[in-house]
């Protein structure tokens, strides 16, 4: 039991580790869901 929590633990944490090194070599302006600009309502 406590080897399938140690897995999913592993896994989970990999997943992050994963995530946040693509977000800091991706460049600022390519982050997904983040916009610089917002989108200009119509008059």
């Amino acid at each position: 039991m406590a080897g399938l929590m140690l897995l999913g633990i592993g896994m989970v944490v990999n997943q992050l580790l994963r995530l946040r090194r693509y977000l800091r070599d991706a460049p600022p302006d390519q982050i997904p869901g983040e916009n610089p600009e917002p989108p200009r309502q119509p008059d």
